[in-house]
């Protein structure tokens, strides 16, 4: 009689589980990670493409990872998997080939430079495997500032950085969530601009300050140890990609065959601000003195003696990138180190531009043929005629920031800046936050090479209020539920900075309370409703 009371009594608790808090979400019920490949090989990476994919199924999907492709191909290839040449949708599993009848779906032939269909392809990626955690990884030719995934069937079209954070930015509002990683399989995408495009959507960005050989990822080892562990934290997995990759280039392997020239690196996309501020704060104590021939020739000897950075092939959209991008770190130190012709202020700035890299800086490695890299490139051309590219003035780091002023004030014929303008800088709230109260301390820090008259912030679309404090600044918020937009800017006399802005979400305070008090009441209807049937049960016993 005891047994069968207590086997009812279980099955009156296991009934009732679903009253209790958070019982049976849908996240429970995700698996750890989704790998999501955007593989563009319609070019001539066809082979590579294959031969990466193959290296992904000797892993596959595991209960707890998933592992989906969208690859699309060149017609005139390597012909192996019947030689299709359109575009194929793949959940991975081990020792899957990739061939028409192993696709999910049959895409047609798409345009991988195309923006809609990186967004539909995720969208479609999250909606049918969703997870805790998603790896975006861009695969193809990269060119750093000047995009990614050439697509040579649609007249070799590619993802501008523009068209990049817009199509990141739609992705983020249709899943209410960034991306945890997003991996640039490419050449030269390690890069300051690419980081600032992406820094809003996106979590923590890994790619390359060179070329990426043509093995590019060692996708066996790296599913192997996420599977391994599919519990791994965005940072782990991303430490565990850099460590991996020059590894695979290093470990006396014929496959692939080992090279010193390669690099790869992992950044915390919300330390980004601070880091693109520091950077916009030393060119503009730079640019004050470019004019001056000592200065000047400090700041190119600085910048020459900077690690640079060259490939063995560059696709043709982009020539002369390889010798235009410079260690941003290397730079910073040769700024701060060895010149006696800078600035005290600006030599102090560098310093804290090195300290900001390293703090954002969640992995880097690479190979003895690179011995100063510290993982981020910059766009210091070495000739405005032949070098500059007009398009750098449409990325959102040639909009925002001053550098591209300074390199036309550094090179032939040099001048110092007029009055360049102040910085201004949210620091807190994160952007996407979700705050609670009825009140918040907004705090941000502002900069000009002579000085901030004032801080000004707006909500939404309210007036714009001057703050407390200058260099460093703060305001308290008198919040309201829902989602708001915060937007700060500096004024030096003469004109404003680029005006700094973060979402947010205000949760109902209402709201916060009716459902906790909800699910308190919620347990209690449970353990009473279980006691008063185990008084029937004894009862009748």
């Amino acid at each position: 009689m005891m047994i069968k009371k207590t086997m009812i009594i279980l099955l009156l608790v296991f009934l009732l589980i679903p009253f209790f808090p958070y019982a049976g979400s849908a996240k429970d019920k995700s698996k750890d990670w989704t790998i999501m490949i955007y593989l563009d090989a319609d070019n001539n990476l066809d082979g590579a493409g294959i031969d990466d994919f193959n290296e992904m199924a000797e892993v596959g999907s595991t209960a707890n990872v998933n592992v989906v492709v969208e690859i699309d191909r060149v017609e005139g290839g390597d012909n192996s998997d019947n030689g299709w040449t359109d575009t194929k949708l793949f959940y991975v599993t081990k020792d899957l080939t990739p061939t028409p009848e192993n696709a999910l779906m049959d895409l047609g032939e798409k345009n991988m430079g195309d923006p809609d269909t990186l967004v539909d392809f995720v969208l479609w990626a999250v909606k049918n495997y969703p997870a805790k955690h998603y790896l975006l990884d861009l695969w193809d030719h990269g060119g750093g500032w000047q995009g990614v995934c050439w697509d040579d069937t649609n007249d070799n079209d590619s993802l501008t950085m523009p068209e990049l954070k817009e199509a990141l930015k739609t992705i983020r509002e249709n899943i209410n969530r960034n991306i945890d990683i997003v991996l640039f399989d490419a050449c030269q995408m390690g890069c300051i601009e690419v980081n600032y495009q992406i820094k809003d959507y996106a979590d923590i960005a890994i790619g390359s300050e060179t070329f990426v050989p043509g093995d590019g990822c060692p996708y066996d080892n790296i599913l192997l140890s996420l599977t391994n562990k599919p519990s791994m934290m965005p940072n782990e997995l991303a430490t565990e990609i850099v460590d991996d990759y020059i590894e695979s280039y290093s470990d006396g392997e014929s496959d692939p065959a080992d090279t010193p020239e390669v690099t790869m690196s992992a950044f915390d996309m919300k330390k980004t601000g601070r880091l693109t501020e520091g950077v916009d704060e030393l060119c503009m104590l730079l640019s004050e003195n470019t004019g001056n021939p000592v200065t000047n020739a400090d700041i190119w000897r600085s910048r020459n003696n900077a690690q640079t950075f060259t490939v063995g092939f560059v696709p043709s959209p982009f020539p002369n990138i390889a010798s235009s991008m410079i260690d941003v770190y290397d730079f910073a130190y040769e700024i701060s180190n060895k010149n006696f012709g800078i600035d005290q202020k600006a030599k102090d700035k560098a310093a804290d531009v090195i300290g900001n890299i390293e703090s954002s800086r969640i992995a880097e490695a690479h190979g003895p043929g690179y011995p100063d890299a510290h993982g981020m490139t910059i766009y210091f051309p070495n000739d405005l005629t032949t070098e500059y590219n007009v398009d750098y003035d449409e990325t959102c780091f040639g909009k925002d920031k001053y550098w591209d002023e300074f390199i036309h004030h550094v090179n032939f014929p040099p001048d110092n800046a007029d009055n360049p303008p102040p910085t201004c800088l949210i620091l807190t709230p994160e952007r996407w936050e979700n705050i609670d109260g009825s009140s918040y301390i907004i705090t941000g820090s502002a900069f000009d090479t002579d000085s901030v008259a004032k801080v000004e912030i707006r909500i939404d679309n309210g007036k714009w209020v001057t703050v407390y404090g200058i260099e460093t600044w703060s305001y308290e918020w008198k919040t309201s539920p829902g989602k708001h937009t915060i937007y700060a800017r500096s004024f030096d006399g003469t004109g404003y900075s680029t005006i700094s802005s973060v979402e947010v979400n205000i949760a109902s305070e209402e709201k916060t309370v009716n459902t906790y008090t909800q699910n308190i009441l919620l347990s209690v209807v449970a353990i009473v409703t279980v006691l008063i049937v185990y008084g029937m049960i004894k009862r009748k016993c």
